[in-house]
């Protein structure tokens, strides 16, 4: 358990790390030059990264292990503020009747193959670990919501690959 709550740690603080110091940096095309993390560490700063996996495991805690697209759909649209890009396509397509895994494929052109629910995969692999069909399950779950096609499948990848990580010590 104590190896298994390390690398839950280890995964959880990567992920902020690596989400506050993108975050003032998000499109800037060049090395980024990073001294120390407290520079880019800010808590004020939203960090979708993280933000969205949290609210997954609410929904998780609220609703149990038999969620759907369609639950983690429902508390997007009602606890999380994020209108831009992939997410308002989302919205604006879920608000209109249109349910998973549509909301993710609809007038989404520019997105649905993007690796923005890729970002999400952690979640998946932390709550399945060593149980990689599980995390997949659950990562095409969230990856339809705002995506389709190779995004999902890169999360479901990712998710399956963290999964396993949890039992390999090299």
């Amino acid at each position: 358990y104590e190896d298994f709550l390390d690398k839950v740690h280890g995964c959880w603080f990567g992920k902020y790390l690596g989400g506050a110091a993108g975050a003032s940096n998000e499109g800037v095309k060049k090395i980024i030059q990073i001294k120390d993390f407290t520079e880019v560490c800010s808590p004020e700063l939203p960090n979708d990264d993280l933000d969205i996996q949290l609210l997954w495991l609410y929904v998780l805690e609220e609703k149990g292990a038999n969620i759907t697209s369609d639950d983690l759909a429902k508390a997007f649209v009602e606890r999380c503020w994020y209108p831009f890009s992939e997410y308002g396509y989302f919205m604006k397509n879920y608000m209109r009747g249109v349910k998973p895994p549509y909301t993710g494929i609809i007038n989404n052109g520019f997105y649905k193959n993007g690796m923005g629910c890729a970002i999400r995969s952690e979640i998946w692999s932390v709550i399945a670990a060593g149980d990689p069909d599980t995390a997949v399950k659950y990562a095409y779950m969230d990856g339809c919501i705002d995506h389709a096609d190779e995004a999902v499948n890169a999360e479901r990848f990712l998710a399956a690959v963290e999964s396993q990580a949890f039992f390999e010590s090299d």
